[in-house]
């Protein structure tokens, strides 16, 4: 039960901030800000669970922060990268 949780929080903490840009910015529902970032999200999991098993690997002290560290950051990424893209043109 405490996997699934932690799994749910790494999801939240990796979609939220795009999720949020794109609701509130593009005026978009749910529904349809999920039909525009699919691929990008899946993406940034991909990547996330890369980062997580690079660091495992080398050996870095504390898990729970690299892991929460890790996908924070791909989160506050992808919402740069969808400001970018209503901004930035």
């Amino acid at each position: 039960m405490f996997a699934t949780i932690l799994i749910g929080v790494l999801l939240v903490a990796s979609l939220a901030p795009s999720w949020l840009v794109l609701i509130y910015f593009l005026r978009l529902t749910a529904g349809q800000a999920l039909r525009r970032a699919w691929l990008i999200w899946i993406s940034l999991i991909v990547v996330a669970a890369g980062l997580i098993v690079s660091a495992d690997a080398i050996g870095l002290a504390n898990p729970l922060g690299y892991t929460l560290g890790i996908c924070g950051a791909l989160g506050v990424l992808g919402a740069g990268f969808f400001g970018w893209r209503i901004y930035g043109r």
